[in-house]
């Protein structure tokens, strides 16, 4: 099930939140988590000082996607992102002794690559056209 939540008072598109939950669906299956919970928190600038476009808490598997000022894009490539992340924990390989590297190294480059990969399939596989580079 995805839950995509919105904090505070954030003006959100409900166009964008059928595109989350569908992607999210779609790189679920994908990334074969289609059994999982996702909740996804959408953030404006600056709400739960976030520092990044994204995060993923591996103690309560929530992903918080910052939204406001962002194309739909990279805002869904943000939650893949943090789905690879969600991934990589119930794999048991982010380390619960250290932080990971949060730039470079193994855990973060791979999400990167499969956030790109998961966009690309999404586009190519699931959209009709690519309009939704542009929203």
């Amino acid at each position: 099930m995805v839950t995509v939540y919105k904090k505070d008072d954030l003006q959100v598109d409900p166009g964008y939140i059928d595109y989350i939950i569908n992607f999210v669906k779609f790189a679920a299956k994908v990334l074969k988590m289609d059994d999982q919970d996702f909740k996804i928190f959408l953030l404006g600038k600056g709400q739960d000082n976030q520092s990044t476009t994204g995060g993923y808490n591996p103690s309560n598997d929530n992903i918080n996607a910052l939204y406001e000022g962002r194309a739909l894009i990279d805002i869904l490539r943000s939650i893949a992102h943090e789905m690879e992340h969600q991934r990589q924990n119930k794999l048991n390989l982010i380390p619960t002794d250290k932080q990971p590297q949060d730039i470079g190294g193994f855990l973060e480059n791979d999400a990167n690559i499969i956030a790109g990969i998961l966009i690309k399939l999404y586009v190519k596989h699931y959209l009709k056209d690519r309009s939704i580079y542009f929203m």
